[in-house]
């Protein structure tokens, strides 16, 4: 029973990465700033702009500095929950964390399992990332984006024919990080 929990744990990378999720969790949750830092108070804004149902004042006070992709898929629907900050924060751990599966996923496609959980391991260990973790922002969002454009590239083109489902997907992930970034 023990060796087959260990296979399983060891084949899914959902179980094997689970100590970086956790980390990334903690890691929100000890080092989120008191007040708003950067640009957070903008992407707040952002989603309470969404959420009374506009993208943007009307002319000439139009605020497009930065893409509202994060503020309309991550930051409204948790303000429209009414959930703290703290959940919107929270969401960039879970996101780092898939984001590490998706390029484990990814590697393992074309090495072993070793060396992709190598790499794979070294990248969750990339300092810069953690800077970020705390803070809401979009580098967690598009870190994710990025692994999963990766990941269905590599999926699509490992399969041999066009599945337009994939390509489909990828679509909408690359719009998405333009509208992010």
């Amino acid at each position: 029973m023990k060796n087959l929990f260990v296979q399983y744990y060891n084949s899914n990378p959902y179980y094997k990465f689970i100590p970086f999720l956790i980390i990334y969790l903690l890691i929100c949750v000890l080092f989120a700033p008191p007040i708003f830092v950067l640009d957070e108070k903008r992407y707040i804004d952002y989603g309470h702009e969404l959420l009374r149902g506009f993208y943007s004042y009307p002319a000439p006070n139009i605020r497009l500095w930065s893409g509202r992709g994060y503020s309309a898929l991550i930051v409204a629907p948790l303000l429209w929950l009414n959930l703290p900050l703290m959940a919107i924060r929270l969401v960039n751990g879970v996101l780092m964390y898939l984001s590490l599966v998706l390029v484990y996923k990814s590697i393992r496609t074309y090495s072993s399992a070793k060396s992709a959980t190598i790499f794979t391991v070294i990248l969750g260990l990339y300092y810069p990332v953690y800077e970020k973790l705390p803070n809401t922002e979009t580098e967690c969002f598009t870190w994710f984006l990025i692994s999963l454009i990766s990941y269905l590239f590599i999926k699509n083109f490992k399969e041999r024919k066009l599945d337009w489902k994939w390509i489909w997907l990828c679509g909408f992930a690359i719009a998405y990080l333009a509208m992010t970034k």
